[in-house]
């Protein structure tokens, strides 16, 4: 399970960092984790008795991620946001490529044209079909032709 593979990786970054500088690789690694190891614990707390899947903690990655692509409008060392874009990356699925969202809506539209209004229908079938691989903007690019 990912949130797994997150704990013990945060375990182990935190024990590099130990003696490193606050800039080190390893200790903006730890930090990264730990942090968002805080925010799956929040939706952990939200969620109430309900365990998370994996497809939750993607979302919190997908999240974490967007906020650390807003933290370089913000002025953070780029070595920090380097760091932690790279770290929260290795925990998401590989993304579907342009190629196979295409031919995905090929077989979708089986013969009919889909248009900007199919979006959340498309969406929808994709996301179940690849859970967290399937990029929004990529799939809305493609329907506006």
């Amino acid at each position: 399970m990912l949130l797994d593979r997150i704990k013990s990786e945060s375990i182990a970054a935190r024990k590099a960092a130990v003696g490193k500088p606050d800039t080190s690789p390893e200790t903006l690694k730890s930090k990264a984790t730990v942090l968002l190891l805080s925010e799956i614990q929040k939706l952990s707390k939200e969620a109430g008795d309900r365990p998370l899947t994996d497809l939750d903690v993607v979302g919190v990655v997908k999240k974490s991620l967007k906020s650390v692509e807003d933290a370089v409008a913000k002025g953070v060392p780029a070595e920090r946001v380097e760091v932690e874009r790279g770290v929260l990356a290795s925990y998401l699925p590989e993304q579907l490529s342009e190629e196979k969202i295409r031919a995905e809506l090929t077989e979708i539209a089986a013969g009919g044209d889909l248009t900007l209004k199919d979006m959340g229908r498309v969406k929808a079938i994709l996301n179940e079909k690849y859970p967290g691989q399937v990029d929004a903007a990529t799939v809305s690019k493609l329907l506006r032709g």
